[in-house]
């Protein structure tokens, strides 16, 4: 079928692993470090919200409006599938 052989030699590509090759190791890291910054403000602000629901006060609702836009924020726009190497 020539319009599959065209659609996988399309996916190929735009396949994400192979422009992840060509960005530098300094770029690479200062992602990973912005991810795991992000996931640990939105895991101290969750435990902050647990905590503050079991004592039954909130001395501020900014954290809950943050941990509110992060998860929304994370479940929409930052979810990203990633390709596997080698799979079409």
């Amino acid at each position: 079928m020539p319009a599959m052989q065209w659609l996988l030699s399309f996916l190929s590509y735009i396949n994400p692993s192979n422009a992840a090759d060509s960005i530098a190791a300094w770029f690479k890291l200062s992602l990973l470090f912005l991810a795991c910054t992000w996931t640990a403000a939105t895991i101290a602000t969750a435990v902050w919200a647990a905590y503050s629901f079991s004592v039954g006060n909130f001395s501020t609702v900014a954290p809950l409006k943050f941990l509110r836009a992060t998860a929304k924020l994370t479940a929409t726009a930052l979810f990203v599938p990633f390709a596997v190497r080698g799979r079409v």
